[in-house]
């Protein structure tokens, strides 16, 4: 499955829509396809039968559903007296930064759909997308969510060259701390357990200190806030999780705490590919969440979540739900093939949640929200990143202010299953759509088309298995592709690749899954 984390707003707070998302990229790319010297009828028929998907902006709160691919909040259109959100109503200054959400992790698409009898399109793009909870977005609902710190932020924002003694620089350091997951006890267990299992109550006395607000400024949005989220403490001296999509294109970020304290932030480092943010205030004798081991959770198990949804006005907000799925494979926005595993839970999970916790019946934090399917036929679907996938980014994060030793191919792809290989006559694989030009792919010959059959010798079905032999190499490294080109032949030509892996240091947008 994708992720339209998607990965992991994906757009501008212009309401264009993002790169690497956009319908406009789709239609480029069968463009170029169809241009592509040497293409198969089977290929010409898999780019015709492709649709241009459609997007609404998440920060237009319609509240609408319908068919195809929609971006919407919920709770902002459900406060009492909030008026219809129009872009209308928004400042024409507000939002006109240069877009970056390309680097937001695009959120997981939802299950195929079965075969509907009638006028079947080949390769028809049916594309279900799941919003990234983030930021609440201001402009027309501004005086909803953050009226009472509009009018002077206290914060200094950044010029357009980025220059700033707001947002200031924070000196990583490998001896800084690391998340600490504590041992958690098996769903049957029968040893007894120190505070738990804890009534939801106790959950929320303990946990709701240990989750903040987060407020973001731009240049654009002047002295009103940009946008909120949520983020976690991680240590009692001003260590704070949350998602790198929640404090993305922010001059200046304010965290808020429980008691109403504020505290300007810096950004101790940020992965757009994980979705993943670390932050750090000053302040000591914080209360620090406990964090568990999910890996620990079962299907069925009770779950909470706390965040702000809506932002601030709703901070603290406490829902209940139960573990629907566990490791949920989720492929990001700008990612072909690296995957987070995600808790997926029926507990409500809105606009403004994003950065917030997901925790266990024993009051340990055990995932990260961070998105949710939203669609017509959809209720309930919302996504956690575990802990345990979040360990070792946060800890790169601290000490290097990125995450290290990670790789790249430089190519975006699209998994051909059974069903369409028997189709077209072509082979099951991950089938090349764009590469990045500054790739070794592109300077070994690798071409738009080209279908990934093999990875040092091991078959290539979906993204996940390019990403489970990735994940074993460094920067330097080589791999090495079977590669099938359709030709004017009617068996096409097959052909092996040795690429040199590039450093990923997760601001690349090249890499991506459709599926």
């Amino acid at each position: 499955m994708g992720m339209e984390y998607n990965g992991f707003n994906q757009y501008g707070r212009d309401g264009q829509e993002p790169e690497g998302a956009s319908s406009t990229d789709w239609e480029a790319q069968g463009q170029a396809d169809g241009a592509a010297a040497g293409e198969t009828a089977g290929h010409e028929a898999l780019e015709q039968g492709t649709e241009t998907v459609q997007y609404e902006d998440l920060d237009s709160f319609s509240g609408q559903t319908g068919s195809g691919i929609e971006w919407q909040g919920t709770a902002a259109n459900s406060a009492e007296g909030v008026k219809a959100f129009r872009w209308d109503d928004v400042d024409p200054s507000l939002g006109k930064q240069p877009s970056r959400r390309s680097k937001t992790p695009k959120p997981p698409k939802a299950p195929k759909q079965p075969h509907q009898p009638g006028g079947y399109r080949a390769l028809k793009v049916f594309a279900i997308v799941v919003s990234c909870v983030l930021v609440v977005v201001m402009g027309a609902f501004a005086y909803v969510l953050v009226n009472s710190h509009s009018a002077d932020s206290g914060l200094a924002v950044q010029d357009g060259t980025g220059s700033s003694d707001s947002l200031s620089s924070y000196q990583n350091s490998s001896n800084g701390p690391s998340l600490v997951l504590n041992e958690t006890p098996d769903a049957d267990s029968q040893v007894p357990v120190t505070e738990g299992p804890l009534t939801i109550p106790q959950i929320a006395a303990k946990v709701k200190p240990s989750v903040v607000g987060i407020v973001t400024y731009t240049k654009e949005s002047g002295l009103k806030a940009a946008g909120e989220g949520s983020g976690i403490i991680m240590t009692s001296d001003g260590y704070i999780i949350t998602n790198a999509h929640v404090i993305d294109e922010a001059s200046a970020v304010k965290v808020v705490m429980e008691n109403g304290s504020e505290y300007e932030a810096a950004v101790v480092g940020t992965d757009a590919k994980t979705d993943l943010a670390v932050i750090k205030i000053e302040e000591e004798n914080l209360t620090p969440a406990q964090f568990g081991d999910s890996d620990k959770l079962v299907t069925g198990e009770t779950v909470v979540a706390i965040g702000n949804p809506g932002g601030l006005k709703y901070a603290g907000s406490v829902t209940q739900g139960i573990v629907s799925a566990t490791n949920r494979v989720v492929s990001t926005s700008n990612d072909s093939v690296y995957t987070l595993r995600c808790i997926q839970t029926d507990a409500a999970i809105n606009p403004g949640n994003s950065g917030g916790a997901l925790v266990n019946i024993y009051g340990q934090v055990i995932g990260i929200n961070s998105s949710k399917i939203v669609a017509t036929g959809f209720e309930g679907i919302g996504f956690s990143i575990t802990i345990n996938d979040a360990k070792p980014i946060i800890d790169d994060l601290i000490a290097n202010g990125y995450v290290t030793n990670r790789v790249k191919v430089g190519v975006t792809v699209s998994a051909i299953d059974e069903v369409l290989a028997k189709m077209y006559n072509l082979p099951e694989g991950l089938r090349i759509l764009s590469l990045e030009q500054t790739s070794d792919a592109v300077a070994q010959g690798l071409q738009v088309g080209d279908i990934i059959t093999k990875a040092d010798g091991a078959d290539m079905r979906e993204f996940s298995d390019l990403s489970a032999i990735l994940k074993t190499k460094k920067p330097g490294d080589t791999i090495t592709f079977d590669v099938y080109r359709a030709t004017s032949s009617t068996n096409g030509r097959s052909f092996q690749v040795t690429l040199t892996l590039q450093e990923d240091r997760g601001d690349s947008t090249a890499e991506q899954v459709i599926e």
